[in-house]
């Protein structure tokens, strides 16, 4: 999709669920303000380490639209499971 082809920025998923204690193996489960069907995603296995909790895309901090204040970006996914407008990151 269009993501693919965006430059994004921001800090890597596997840099916060080490400081949490975990490591690339671990479980991980992004949770949205928002509620509903995609109101969270789960990270997993070469997910962890190739995903990106995005705060700016194309050189500009991300716009409300976009994911505001932070938004995974995790290649190789369906977009949707790209959850925006994260609260909290759950490693397990």
């Amino acid at each position: 999709g269009w993501s693919v082809g965006a430059h994004w920025r921001g800090i890597p998923l596997l840099e916060v669920v080490r400081r949490a204690g975990g490591d690339a193996s671990s479980r991980v489960r992004l949770v949205s303000l928002e509620q509903g069907l995609y109101g969270s995603s789960v990270v997993v296995g070469p997910q962890v380490s190739a995903a990106l909790l995005a705060t700016h895309l194309n050189g500009e901090r991300l716009t409300l639209d976009h994911g505001y204040p932070l938004r995974l970006i995790s290649p190789n996914r369906p977009g949707v499971l790209n959850t925006k407008w994260l609260s909290r990151v759950e490693v397990t």
